[in-house]
């Protein structure tokens, strides 16, 4: 009988999964598809193939983990978002400020689009902005197309399905309006890669992510929930499913308790009635789920994605800022603009859908073109960053501002970068050079290179960066 514990060893090192004894079966059931099904000899072959082909390796994650959702699920809970959370955060919102809402593993989209159908009863689905991200790509493609059937409607009244869906034959279209209020994007929880002004993961007033802390091993669940409560806006709030395991001994936060159970804030920022909890020694795991078969190993260090990935097309040397953007170079071409707009996009894409290597070497083939395009520079950065290739990643963000130093989203990724290359003085002197720019800049203004972005908002999450680095 094959042994498929290497296998399961390279999931758990890469996404923190773990799984209890009972679906053993059915995990070794989908190891031995996904190998007949791509003609693989052994689990070593399966790992070999799994990390170097990352949409096989999101199929074979979605087939392990549980996919299963459905609208308004935990109506208590969506209750309490109706009741208490929308309207503490329209008070501590200026007037037309957006509202910033996160549904994190959000499998086939019900989630995220409960909350769209949230914003559009409470008259803000001009002010609400929705993200959804999940680990598996073909459920993020799943959820884009807004076809259900009625077991994702099970349990919702049919004046609200009929407000909102469009029925054919067995399947429930949502309306478009829905459809274009929710931005989906791949994201592995597990990886240190928000939160993050790049891929939008930011400042957050709500975030969901339910059902999903169960799955990971100890020292994984430490990590994500510290980074969920660092993605969350000042005055935030972080519901998390009712089987997941309490966070509040592994991070600093306030607990606020609901009709639906605990939520959770930033330290500080839950009010009358919250809880101050602080990290403990020890994490707390569910005991009689220990991992598969108590045999197969479960905390390994993350494995690393391998170096080197992309040839570059400008030497690598640190560069000083200049405005090259600005200086005349005779008519601007209308085929180079098109063509350069065209790469942008499909670069920018390929990011928002995890495809971050093929991203990285679009981008290196665009900079061929168009060697003095910042925003592909900044993107070539964004790209590398979520391939943990940081060191190549500065210089790609340091080669975007040497052709246009104003571009403040390269500034404040650049600072995102030494953060994590753990140069503190570097990372504060960047975010400060954002913070300069856009104090020039009125709220409203829609920064370049962001995909919407308004100076306020990113205004404020630089603040709060640069007072977390402070603050450490």
């Amino acid at each position: 009988m094959t042994d498929y514990s290497i296998a399961y060893e390279f999931v758990q090192n890469a996404t923190g999964l773990i799984f209890p004894k009972s679906r053993l079966t059915t995990i070794t059931q989908v190891f031995a598809d996904t190998m007949a099904r791509n003609n693989l000899a052994s689990a070593l072959d399966l790992v070999d193939r799994m990390q170097s082909d990352a949409v096989l390796r999101d199929a074979v994650v979605a087939r392990l983990t549980v996919g299963e959702t459905y609208f308004f699920r935990d109506p208590a809970q969506f209750q309490v978002v109706r009741e208490q959370i929308l309207p503490d955060i329209l008070t501590s919102k200026t007037a037309g400020a957006p509202i910033r809402m996160w549904s994190a593993a959000c499998a086939s989209g019900e989630e995220a689009y409960t909350l769209a159908i949230l914003l559009e009863e409470h008259g803000l689905s001009k002010r609400g902005e929705v993200t959804a991200t999940d680990i598996a790509r073909p459920r993020l493609e799943g959820a884009q197309l807004g076809r259900f059937k009625k077991w994702s409607l099970r349990g919702v009244d049919d004046a609200t399905i009929q407000r909102y869906f469009e029925r054919d034959g067995d399947t429930f279209m949502l309306a478009p309006r829905l459809l274009d209020r929710v931005t989906f994007k791949y994201l592995n929880l597990a990886e240190d890669t928000y939160p993050s002004l790049g891929v939008g993961i930011f400042d957050m007033d709500l975030i969901m992510c339910r059902n999903v802390l169960i799955y990971f091993d100890e020292a994984t669940v430490a990590r994500v929930a510290q980074r969920l409560i660092d993605s969350l806006g000042s005055n935030g709030w972080l519901l998390i499913g009712a089987s997941d395991p309490p966070i509040s001994q592994l991070v600093e936060c306030d607990v606020v308790t609901t009709p639906a159970g605990l939520a959770y804030r930033r330290a500080g920022a839950g009010g009358a009635g919250a809880l101050r909890a602080s990290p403990q020694n020890t994490l707390h795991a569910n005991a009689d789920e220990p991992g598969l078969d108590g045999g197969w190993p479960l905390a390994q260090p993350m494995l690393q994605p391998p170096s080197e990935i992309v040839e570059w097309p400008i030497a690598a040397e640190a560069l000083e800022p200049h405005d090259a953007t600005h200086e005349a170079t005779g008519d601007p071409q209308v085929t180079r603009s098109d063509h350069l707009d065209e790469a942008v996009r499909t670069v920018r894409t390929l990011c928002n859908t995890g495809d971050t290597r093929l991203a990285a070497a679009a981008a290196v083939h665009a900079l061929d073109t168009h060697s003095d395009a910042p925003e592909l520079h900044y993107l070539l950065a964004v790209a590398l960053s979520h391939e943990n290739e940081n060191n190549d990643a500065v210089k790609a963000a340091r080669r975007a501002l040497y052709f246009d130093r104003r571009l403040v989203i390269a500034h404040v990724l650049l600072g995102q970068l030494y953060s994590r290359l753990n140069n503190r003085e570097a990372a504060v002197r960047s975010l400060r050079n954002a913070a300069d720019l856009l104090a020039t800049e009125d709220a409203a203004t829609v920064l370049a290179a962001t995909d919407g972005e308004r100076a306020g908002r990113i205004r404020e999450a630089v603040a709060v960066q640069l007072k977390l680095l402070k603050a450490a």
